[in-house]
């Protein structure tokens, strides 16, 4: 059943993190392992919106391979661009207590525009 509400909800908490990741451009004031993780909370919040919105349930998880199979089967065009935005999942919970010390850096820039893109995209879909 189509859920609104927790939608618009999921959509207001995703606000939030896109904000807070978008004031996180240097990496000497946040580690990648807190950038990285708050682009993966955004992430997750939109696609949990999206499902909402759609009246697709989804498990309670952090794993973005996940909830973008679920999106994927709802509307595979639609989520195309955003797929590569999977590997931010070791960010939800694995990096924000055992980062890897041979990661490579994030693109900071490129991420803020795929999550800021994905944003628009579920906004324009609930609103």
């Amino acid at each position: 059943m189509k859920d609104p509400k927790h939608a618009r909800l999921m959509l207001d908490m995703a606000t939030a993190d896109l904000q807070a990741i978008r004031h996180m451009t240097d990496p000497r004031q946040f580690a990648d392992s807190i950038f990285g993780f708050h682009c993966q909370q955004a992430v997750e919040k939109l696609l949990k919106a999206w499902l909402s919105f759609a009246g697709v349930g989804f498990p309670r998880t952090h794993d973005l391979r996940i909830l973008f199979a679920l999106v994927e089967d709802i509307d595979r065009q639609g989520v195309a661009f955003f797929l590569d935005l999977e590997d931010l999942t070791d960010y939800g919970v694995q990096f924000r207590y055992e980062a890897p010390l041979d990661l490579e850096a994030l693109d900071r820039s490129a991420l803020i525009g795929q999550v800021d893109r994905l944003h628009q995209d579920v906004s324009r879909l609930i609103e």
